[in-house]
């Protein structure tokens, strides 16, 4: 009767596999991402902490932006040079990281979220997701040409 009870434990140790096919970034990759991360998040603080100085043009968004687009650009040649697996869906991570966490500073230091500055931060992360997408997949194209030889 013990057999047919579907209750009983089984008799052997469940034995679980050792690999998966999952692929989660590498500790290289957490690192970029955590970096590139704390570098939004202390843009976006100093970028709010100086706007009081500014008046009619607000100069230190422009530079907080510029600083940023040099993040991206930074995290798309690391993650180029270092030919990781999965580079695209790190690439987007870090980005999704420095925009998100530049976005979070900023609010922080202000104390509320501001749409104009979501509807900006939103619009900078779509153009650097894409330019992060495109430039990993330019160099997928190039290494798959020349290792066919054509």
């Amino acid at each position: 009767m013990s057999a047919s009870n579907p209750y009983r434990p089984p008799q052997a140790p469940l034995e679980l596999p050792t690999t998966t096919n999952v692929n989660v970034p590498t500790g290289v990759a957490w690192r970029v991402i955590l970096t590139v991360s704390m570098i939004g998040l202390f843009v976006g603080l100093a970028s709010r902490s100086v706007r009081p100085m500014f008046a009619g043009i607000h100069y230190e968004m422009i530079a907080a932006t510029f600083l940023q687009i040099l993040v991206v650009i930074a995290v798309v040649v690391v993650f180029r040079r270092r030919q990781l697996r999965d580079g695209t869906i790190n690439v987007n991570l870090a980005i999704a990281a420095v925009w998100g966490a530049f976005f979070v500073g900023w609010a922080l230091r202000d104390g509320r979220i501001w749409d104009d500055l979501l509807g900006m931060t939103a619009v900078f992360w779509l153009g650097s997701a894409i330019f992060g997408s495109l430039s990993m997949y330019s160099m997928y194209l190039v290494r798959t040409k020349f290792k066919s030889g054509a």
